[in-house]
């Protein structure tokens, strides 16, 4: 899966058919949880301000 960097964090840069398909196969499949997050600027700023929530990101 692609990504592309955004203000120093990795973003998905593809269709939302291959994301799932991703998803499916290397997490879900294994039993592995994930996180999906949107890209907006209030997440990305608070991140950049609070080193425990980029942590997670």
């Amino acid at each position: 899966m692609q990504t592309k960097p955004i203000n120093q964090l990795d973003f998905v840069d593809g269709e939302l058919t291959s994301f799932v398909s991703h998803l499916e196969t290397s997490y879900l499949d294994q039993n592995k949880g994930a996180f999906i997050v949107t890209a907006n600027p209030e997440i990305r700023f608070e991140a950049i301000h609070n080193p425990r929530y980029e942590a997670i990101l």
